[in-house]
C-alpha cells in the first residue's frame, strides 16, 4: 500500500509540473501565438473570404471578397453602390495592418465633368482586431475627407 501511495504521488508531481510547465509557456507566447510542441506558432487570420463591409457616416455597406494572400499581398473583388471594381493591397502578419486600394476609374464617376482628370482610387487602411477589420477610408485625389470603415465576415455556408 505504501508503494502504491509513493507511485500516485510521483504521477501525480509529474502530472503537476508538467501542467504548470505547459501553463507557463503558454502564458509566454506572444498574443495570437499557439504553442505546439514546445514552438511558439503565430495563428495567422483567416483573410479569404466575403467581408461585409460599414461605412456608416456614409449609409454605405458595400462587400469585400478577398480572393487570395500571398507573401502579404492581398486580391479581390469590391462590390458596391457603384458596381464591382478590383481591388488590391497589403496585408502584415507582424501587426495587424491592413491596406486595400480600389480603382474606380471605370465607374460612373470617371463621366462627371469635375472628376475626369482625378485618379478614382479609394484607399482603406485598417487593422484585423478580434476576427473584424477596422480603419479609416478615403479618396485622396477627389477629397480630403476621410471616413471610418469596420468589416465583418460573412458566415459561410459550409
Amino acid at each position: 500500500m505504501k508503494v502504491q501511495f509513493i507511485k500516485t504521488m510521483a504521477l501525480l508531481v509529474i502530472l503537476l509540473a508538467v501542467g504548470v510547465s505547459t501553463a507557463m509557456a503558454q502564458a509566454a507566447a506572444p498574443a495570437g501565438g499557439v504553442l505546439q510542441g514546445g514552438v511558439v506558432v503565430q495563428s495567422q487570420p483567416d483573410l479569404l473570404g466575403v467581408w461585409n463591409v460599414q461605412l456608416k457616416s456614409l449609409h454605405r455597406h458595400p462587400r469585400f471578397v478577398i480572393r487570395d494572400v500571398q507573401d502579404n499581398a492581398l486580391s479581390g473583388i469590391y462590390t458596391g453602390m457603384l458596381g464591382t471594381f478590383p481591388m488590391k493591397g497589403s496585408y502584415d502578419a507582424d501587426t495587424g495592418n491592413v491596406f486595400l486600394s480600389v480603382d474606380f476609374s471605370e465607374s460612373r464617376l470617371h463621366r462627371l465633368r469635375g472628376l475626369r482628370n482625378k485618379s478614382l482610387v479609394g484607399q482603406f487602411q485598417g487593422k484585423i482586431e478580434d476576427g473584424k477589420l477596422c480603419g479609416i477610408a478615403s479618396m485622396p485625389d477627389v477629397t480630403g475627407r476621410s471616413v471610418r470603415w469596420e468589416a465583418k465576415k460573412a458566415p459561410t455556408n459550409d
